[in-house]
């Protein structure tokens, strides 16, 4: 049965005016054409030496582009995107909208059509979930349960499908693939240029994807975003999220090299946390078997 959560761990980002999809095109690694208002998009933002500044999802509403991102990072991300503005006839902001999510929400009975308020968007890279946007005048279809516990479950299944988390911890620390936005279908190779595209571009078409975002499991509490991967001969990655399951253990998301991607690696120096890989929805290329 579908159940409506909220989401207090995320914010939205808007994008409205006549030059959006212009402007967007020319920053994000998503195609904008592409973007409707019944189901998200990933897609990242880099900066010039393509590293990710944002990671997540993106759909129309109404007259904006909305971009999914972390409530910590939310209002200097928009800050930043002002910068490159210039001339460009757009408006960006992080106006108060309600954003609720609906776990189990495959075949769920949708209140409202999905240009309408409130506004329900399939979640790309997992058809279980939806995202559900409403205006400070309009309320959810269904009540949201308290956070804490389901925003936990809503951020656990984001590990689950392999969906990358950038927070201020980890901004201008990947490149796009290696927090797998190939794929998930979060990158177009063929749209033209934008920040960071050569980078990106030259990444693919080289071969030279050295690291991948792999998932585990660990006892204890979850490590914090940005947390070093350890392996006999010393750092191979950085934890990208993690939250902690019903069982007492934790499930990450890592990014990690991958000439040590098959050996033993632990959270502590020592060996004293050890990494358990899991399986993720999508295969690994560079790995037999994914």
């Amino acid at each position: 049965m579908a159940s409506i959560v909220q989401l207090d761990h995320l914010r939205l980002i808007t994008v409205t005016g006549p030059d959006r999809d212009q402007f967007l095109q020319g920053q994000l690694t998503q195609d904008i054409a592409r973007l409707g208002p019944a189901t998200t998009s990933l897609g990242g933002w880099a900066d010039a030496r393509g590293r990710l500044l944002w990671a997540g999802h993106l759909f129309r509403r109404a007259d904006s582009i909305c971009l999914v991102a972390a409530a910590a990072a939310a209002n200097a991300l928009a800050a930043r995107l002002k910068l490159f503005v210039l001339r460009s006839r757009v408006q960006i902001a992080c106006p108060e909208l309600h954003l609720n999510g609906c776990l189990d929400a495959r075949g769920a009975d949708r209140t409202a059509p999905s240009d309408c308020d409130p506004q329900v968007i399939a979640l790309a890279a997992d058809p279980t979930r939806a995202l559900i946007v409403a205006g400070p005048g309009s309320a959810s279809p269904g009540p949201a349960s308290a956070p804490g516990g389901a925003t936990d479950e809503w951020r656990l299944r984001d590990i689950r499908a392999g969906i990358p988390e950038i927070v201020p911890a980890t901004s201008g620390e990947f490149v796009p693939q290696m927090v797998n936005l190939d794929l998930l279908d979060g990158i177009s190779f063929s749209k033209g240029c934008y920040t960071g595209q050569e980078i990106v571009a030259r990444t693919r078409f080289l071969g030279r994807v050295k690291r991948r975002m792999l998932r585990f499991a660990v006892m204890g509490t979850p490590p914090p975003h940005g947390a070093t991967v350890h392996a006999g001969h010393g750092s191979i990655g950085q934890v990208v999220n993690a939250v902690q399951t019903a069982t007492h253990t934790s499930e990450l998301l890592a990014v990690i090299r991958l000439e040590a991607a098959t050996g033993a690696c632990s959270l502590e120096a020592d060996g004293s946390r050890p990494l358990t890989r899991l399986a993720l929805p999508y295969a690994i290329p560079e790995l037999a078997g994914g």
